[in-house]
């Protein structure tokens, strides 16, 4: 179970997943059997902290086989102790990690409220198209208005910023993100067994003509790399590897062991940096 709740003060919606750990605010309970159910009890300053926007979100998950895993039920309950017709709010979406060119992507646009309008995602304030390669999905109940859209190989033309309109009374536009094709610091493999005291490993991936450089990041002395190696991951992109002299920090001074990088490759250029 979970929450959806905007403080009066506040124009953005809350978040919260209920923990079954009884606490001063919300106490939670579940009970597994023929029926599976859930008891929530909020407090009176929860109530009264949220009164205006309170949405509980639950949801059943079944396994069922290998070829289906699982399905989720899921239900939404305004429990908002006062009630505005037509009220919604907008809810943030996740933003898109750095994207490279060939890998599929979906922009999500969700409301929450009283009977919410349409909503469809822009890019740079333009209506989407559904192609081949692109799928727009859009569903609308009395709690949620939703509309994804999915590109399947990310490619330049995709660039741009991104919105979530919703047509009611009056058009209203809710940021969500900016997509832009560049290099990729695979910070999470940079950490392994070829890794020593005298080097600092390097992992990029990007497009066509990946490459990269690096300085001081005081004094632009060019960094040379130990050694490098590249690889293909797929039929637009690549991996580069290299590995970077560690300074001594007993003899070299700060500016030394704190350098700058640039990755490029066809799409664009990451900057980033790096102590040693």
């Amino acid at each position: 179970m979970a929450i959806y709740a905007t403080y009066e003060e506040k124009n953005e919606v809350n978040f919260k997943f209920l923990e079954s750990e009884p606490n001063p605010y919300v106490n939670v309970t579940y009970e597994r059997n023929s029926t599976a159910t859930g008891t929530v009890v909020f407090s009176n300053r929860v109530l009264e902290k949220f009164k205006t926007f309170l949405f509980l979100d639950s949801h059943l998950t079944l396994n069922v086989n290998d070829v289906v895993r699982s399905i989720t039920y899921r239900f939404t309950q305004d429990i908002s102790p006062e009630k505005t017709n037509d009220e919604f709010e907008f809810l943030e979406s996740i933003p898109n990690q750095e994207l490279l060119e060939g890998e599929r992507v979906t922009i999500s646009c969700e409301v929450l409220g009283r009977n919410p309008p349409p909503v469809r995602v822009e890019r740079d304030g333009m209506t989407i198209s559904d192609t081949g390669d692109v799928y727009i999905t859009s569903s609308r109940s009395t709690s949620w208005s939703t509309s994804y859209v999915t590109y399947l190989h990310a490619s330049k033309e995709i660039e741009g910023n991104y919105t979530c309109v919703a047509d009611g009374k009056s058009r209203e536009v809710f940021p969500l993100s900016n997509i832009e094709l560049k290099p990729r610091v695979r910070w999470d493999l940079m950490y392994d067994a070829n890794v020593t005291d005298e080097s600092k490993h390097l992992v990029l991936e990007g497009s066509e003509g990946l490459d990269v450089s690096c300085s001081n990041f005081d004094n632009d002395t060019v960094v040379v790399f130990d050694k490098g190696q590249r690889m293909t991951l797929t039929k637009r992109t690549e991996r580069l590897e290299v590995w970077i002299p560690r300074s001594s920090q007993e003899l070299e001074p700060y500016s030394m062991w704190h350098i700058s990088c640039t990755a490029t490759d066809k799409n664009g250029e990451n900057t980033f940096e790096l102590y040693l």
